[in-house]
């Protein structure tokens, strides 16, 4: 039987679903060199489909090779590379398919692999060139939606969103999606009549439910959201949503006085996050040692060598998660020359270009190898990002990137911005750390240390080892502040963070704080608290649970005493 025999056997068997045949088949085909090219994509997709990724992308390299104009046999290696968490080797086919067939899918296909491998800005260059040429490309438009989301553009993600489900308007996710931004975005009435909806379409669908529990108790109709969640709590649900209701009820009953049982309910839900985060493999350990490997990485004379370069920087604005940061974020972007950043971090993709999908210690062995062309070019991956996420910048205000977590970053920061001005956010140890172990964060390496209250403290701890070690190293100026004064005296505290930054302040401007400028969000938990008054309410919280702290507090006494708090 000639090649050509054996090819249209293949296919025949292929159509069918006999993909053991069909493998031998196009084997066989492989050994005319007139249908090489084709019998070995064929056998690159029947190797896919049976689960034998590897054999899967031999093929369809050898088939790549032999037909290199060839944007099918492209695609389909870029998907098998894709399949096994391949991405970056993913984008060379994917991009050579774009190129010969600059086709709405192609542009996808390429714009997915660029997002899975963390190249956000690229996607949604892809998805935006998807949507130009087939403007009703509903996957590309409700990927670009999701993209802007995670990115915290919310404004221009609820605008993708909705039309997405322009060309999908019956489809669930892009409904629950648009929901869930809606509310991120402050449009509390659309998410509500959105969720509303959704709850009578989709009756065995969670999410809506939880989704309408946390609008009520925004609302502060604290018991209406009680009673929708708790029969939640007895559903089979997967371990994210199952987390969420149980942080959603343990808030509910936090307010409610119900120390105990909120304390209960938070644990409850970090357990579920727990089984979450193991399955997906993340690591509080490896955040952890990142933090030990830059004590020993960045000292005075590794950090003095740095040169800054020729932009203005930017302010670098951190602390421990949950230190306040959000009250004096809103105080900052009263001021007209001020952009701020709303946790949405330029420094994660530096992170990412120095050691893609690596972990501590990959990050750390790519930072002791930087010379200064290396940092001269993490500094323009910074300010690509920063004026993709923030256009505002390029009128001349200034970046005000403000992320918790990148109080670990300091070392870095001072490579890239050795002149940079850095803010740091204090608050009383036992406060944070309760507030952490109740907060829903989505998940990451170093959100996994927050699952246990006693992990919880040692991860302070070890935090608060490196910032005492930065605060002798670092040659970039500095100054603190606590969240305890700014609540006592926010006039006062915020005078202080001005001159500090060189920039005038007016009093009446607190008047003025959280009307942020159209497109700006509070996409932090503390959302609804910025809106109101300033008060000292959340000041010494941790009393009402000390007996729950217990395993932490020993942990955390010597911090307390260096930093001056009340023992007792």
């Amino acid at each position: 039987m000639s090649g050509q025999r054996w090819l249209r056997e293949g296919y025949d068997r292929h159509r069918a679903g006999d993909l053991a045949a069909a493998a031998q088949h196009y084997r066989r085909a492989a050994r005319d060199t007139a249908v090489k090219a084709d019998a070995l994509h064929g056998l690159g997709l029947v190797e896919l489909q049976r689960g034998h990724p590897e054999a899967a992308i031999e093929a369809l390299e050898r088939a790549a090779r032999l037909a290199p104009r060839n944007p099918a046999v492209l695609t389909n290696l870029g998907h098998a590379l894709m399949a096994q968490q391949r991405h970056d080797e993913a984008l060379p086919p994917l991009r050579r398919a774009a190129e010969l067939a600059p086709q709405a899918e192609t542009h996808f296909n390429l714009a997915y692999a660029e997002q899975a491998a963390g190249h956000s800005f690229a996607a949604e260059r892809g998805y935006r060139q998807a949507l130009a040429l087939e403007s009703a490309h509903a996957g590309a438009a409700n990927n670009l939606a999701g993209l802007l989301h995670s990115l915290g553009r919310m404004e221009a993600a609820v605008e993708a969103y909705r039309a997405a489900l322009a060309l999908r308007p019956a489809d669930p996710e892009i409904r629950i999606n648009l929901a869930r931004a809606l509310e991120i975005a402050n449009d509390l009435p659309a998410a509500r009549d959105l969720a509303e909806a959704l709850a009578r379409d989709l009756p065995d669908d969670p999410r809506p439910i939880l989704l309408l529990a946390r609008l009520e108790r925004r609302s502060n109709a604290h018991e209406a959201a009680a009673q929708r969640l708790r029969p939640l709590l007895d559903m089979a649900l997967p371990d994210d949503l199952a987390c969420t209701a149980r942080k959603e009820l343990a808030l509910l009953l936090d307010r409610r006085g119900d120390y105990a049982a909120a304390f209960e309910s938070a644990a409850a839900g970090n357990a579920r996050r727990r089984a979450q985060a193991d399955r997906q493999g993340l690591d509080g350990q490896d955040w952890l040692r990142r933090v030990t490997l830059y004590g020993a990485l960045f000292g005075r004379e590794r950090l003095s060598a740095s040169s800054a370069g020729e932009r203005p920087p930017p302010v670098f604005f951190v602390g421990f998660p949950r230190s306040g940061t959000t009250l004096m974020e809103t105080i900052l972007a009263t001021h007209p020359d001020l952009v701020t950043s709303g946790e949405i971090t330029p420094l994660d993709h530096v992170l990412k270009s120095l050691a893609p999908g690596g972990g501590s210690a990959a990050v750390a062995a790519a930072i002791a190898g930087l010379d200064e062309t290396g940092i001269a070019a993490l500094r323009e991956v910074f300010w690509e990002a920063a004026e993709a996420l923030f256009p505002e910048l390029r009128s001349g205000r200034r970046l005000v990137d403000k992320a918790p977590f990148n109080l670990v970053e300091l070392g870095l920061i001072n490579l890239l911005f050795p002149t940079a001005p850095v803010i740091v956010a204090g608050r009383d140890p036992r406060d944070v750390c309760l507030s952490c172990f109740f907060q829903d964060f989505s998940l990451s390496d170093a959100v996994a240390s927050f699952l246990d209250i006693a992990d919880t403290a040692r991860a302070y701890a070890a935090v608060d080892a490196l910032w005492r070690h930065y605060q002798n190293s670092l040659t970039l100026p500095w100054m603190e502040y606590r969240y305890e004064d700014l609540v006592a005296d926010p006039a006062a505290v915020a005078a202080r963070v001005f001159a500090f930054l060189d920039l005038d302040w007016a009093p009446e401007r607190l008047e003025r704080r959280g009307q942020h400028m159209p497109g700006q969000f509070i996409a932090t938990p503390s959302r609804d608290a910025v809106a109101q008054p300033i008060t000292s309410a959340a000041v010494a919280r941790w009393r009402r649970y000390e007996r729950e702290l217990a395993p932490a507090l020993p942990i955390l006494a010597p911090i307390v005493e260096r930093l001056g708090y009340d023992p007792a």
